[in-house]
């Protein structure tokens, strides 16, 4: 596994203002850490380097380990702001 330091901007590959930062959770409860299932091209987490299977450690400076999926997404749509 190779550790990457990835920030998500809220703007698309075209410098538009994106709606979403263009990744897929997986709701799976058995992980220990979030995990990313998909990536839209050109969105901001494209732009920034996250991978499908990517395992996110921190949202801003908060550890997601044993967070939980609806904890995990109100830290994601706090970062937005």
């Amino acid at each position: 596994y190779t550790l990457r330091l990835c920030h998500l901007l809220a703007t698309n590959a075209d410098g538009t203002q994106a709606a979403t930062f263009g990744f897929e959770l997986s709701e799976d409860p058995d992980y220990e850490y979030p995990v990313i299932l998909r990536v839209e091209p050109q969105s901001p987490a494209d732009v920034a380097g996250l991978q499908s299977r990517d395992v996110l450690l921190k949202i801003n400076e908060r550890k997601t380990k044993g967070l939980g999926y609806d904890k995990v997404r109100k830290e994601i749509e706090k970062a937005k702001r």
